[in-house]
């Protein structure tokens, strides 16, 4: 059941960023919600799981935008790493 939450959240995450969020700038630059729901999984419940969340995350992203796959994929994992630290 808790799998499926946080999938449901990074799904949710990755919808909102892909369709709203894309239309939003602050400053030039436009917010990562993948990387906020990554951070925050790290830093609450340690670096295995913001690791898992973050290579999940970043698969999602490389399907959206990735002109390399797998390069999201592995920065996600390392930003849960090092988060959850």
């Amino acid at each position: 059941m808790r799998a499926f939450i946080i999938g449901l959240i990074l799904v949710l995450a990755f919808v909102i960023q892909s369709t709203i969020l894309h239309y939003i700038e602050i400053f030039g630059i436009k917010p990562n919600l993948i990387v906020m729901v990554t951070i925050y999984f790290a830093l609450m419940q340690g670096s295995v799981e913001g690791a898992v969340v973050g290579l999940l995350g970043g698969i999602l992203l490389d399907i959206l935008v990735g002109r390399v796959f797998g390069l999201y994929s592995l920065i996600g994992m390392y930003t849960g790493i090092f988060a959850g630290h």
